[in-house]
C-alpha cells in the first residue's frame, strides 16, 4: 500500500461537498487502505460549507478528515497551498480533488496498480478520464475527453504548451513531483500560472512522467458554479460565438507558455525551442497554432 493524502478545495460547496468526501473514502476503503486522510482546504466560503465539513469530520472520526480555512485567493493559489501541505515524508502520493465531483468506487485501486511501475525519484503524475454528469447526479457523457475534444497526444510534442488535456480533478502527484512544482515557483509568479493542473502537466511533460488512464474514474459535475467547467469539443464555434473571449483565455495561455519558456531557458538551455524559437505544435490543432504563431515571439 502506499502511504496518500487527498485534498479537496471548496469555495461554498455546501451543496455536494459530503458527498464528494464520502466517495473518498469508499474508494481508499475499497482498496483496502485504512490510513489515509483527506484534508479540506476551504477558500473563504460564504455559505454553510463550514458546518458540512464539522459533520463530515465527527462522521468519520478517527482524525481522517480536517479541515482548513483561509482568504479568497483563487482556485490556482488554493491548491498550490493544499498541494504542498502534503511536503512531508509520510506522504507518498497527493490525490487532487473538487468540491463537488464524486468519485468511483475502482479509483483509488486503478492509480495504485500504475503508481507499482513509477520509479519512487521520478516526477509524475497520474490522471484520468472521467464521466460528466449534471446537478442532479445524472450521467450525460461518458468520457469528458471525447466530450472536449481532447488527446493525450498534446504530451507527445510543444502541443501541451498551448492546449491542456490533464484534468485537475483526476491528477495524483508524487512526491518529487510536489518539490518540482515548488521549485518552478522559483522562477516564475504564480499569477502567469493559468490553473496548476496544466502547469502540472507542462513540468510532467518536460521534467517528469505522466501515465493517463483511459477510463472515467470520476463523475465530474457540471452546474453554473463551476470554476471551468467542460466544453464541447467544437472550439471553432465557441470562438465565433464570442472572439473576445477566446482570445482573452489565449493570451493568457500565451503568457503561461513564456513564463515556462524563460524559466526552461535556465534549466535545460540546450533544449531546441530555446536556440531556434520553434515549436512541434502537431497535436495543437489548426487554429491554435495559426494564433500561436500569430501572436508569440520570446
Amino acid at each position: 500500500m502506499y502511504a496518500c493524502k487527498t485534498v479537496v478545495c471548496s469555495y461554498n460547496g455546501e451543496q455536494y461537498l459530503a458527498e464528494q468526501v464520502l466517495s473518498i473514502e469508499c474508494s481508499f476503503k475499497s482498496a483496502g487502505v485504512q490510513n489515509h486522510v483527506i484534508e479540506v482546504f476551504d477558500d473563504g466560503s460564504v455559505d454553510k460549507t463550514n458546518q458540512v465539513i464539522i459533520a463530515l469530520i465527527n462522521q468519520l472520526s478517527d482524525g481522517r478528515l480536517s479541515y482548513h480555512t483561509g482568504a479568497n485567493k483563487g482556485v490556482v493559489s488554493n491548491f498550490i497551498n493544499a498541494i504542498f501541505s502534503a511536503e512531508t515524508p509520510d506522504v507518498e502520493w497527493l490525490f487532487l480533488a473538487d468540491q463537488d465531483d464524486v468519485w468511483h468506487e475502482d479509483k483509488v485501486s486503478e492509480y495504485f496498480n500504475v503508481f507499482q511501475n513509477i520509479p519512487v525519484e521520478s516526477a509524475a503524475i497520474v490522471f484520468s478520464d472521467a464521466a460528466l454528469i449534471d446537478e442532479e447526479g445524472t450521467v450525460f457523457s461518458t468520457s469528458f475527453f471525447h466530450y472536449q475534444g481532447l488527446s493525450t497526444d498534446v504530451l507527445k510534442d510543444d502541443s501541451i504548451l498551448f492546449r491542456n488535456c490533464v484534468q485537475g480533478a483526476t491528477i495524483a502527484l508524487n512526491k518529487p513531483m510536489i518539490a518540482l512544482l515548488r521549485n518552478s515557483l522559483n522562477y516564475i509568479d504564480i499569477t502567469t500560472m493559468l490553473m496548476h493542473d496544466w502547469w502540472l502537466a507542462i513540468l510532467a511533460k518536460y521534467y517528469g512522467q505522466y501515465f493517463f488512464i483511459n477510463k472515467p474514474l470520476i463523475k465530474y459535475r457540471q452546474h453554473n458554479q463551476n470554476q471551468i467547467g467542460a466544453q464541447n469539443k467544437y472550439r471553432l464555434i465557441r470562438f465565433m460565438k464570442n472572439p473576445a473571449k477566446y482570445y482573452t483565455s489565449f493570451v493568457k495561455t500565451i503568457n503561461q507558455a513564456k513564463a515556462f519558456i524563460k524559466m526552461d531557458a535556465v534549466i535545460k538551455p540546450e533544449r531546441s525551442i530555446h536556440q531556434t524559437n520553434q515549436f512541434s505544435l502537431q497535436y495543437c490543432g489548426f487554429l491554435k497554432r495559426v494564433l500561436v504563431f500569430l501572436k508569440i515571439t520570446f
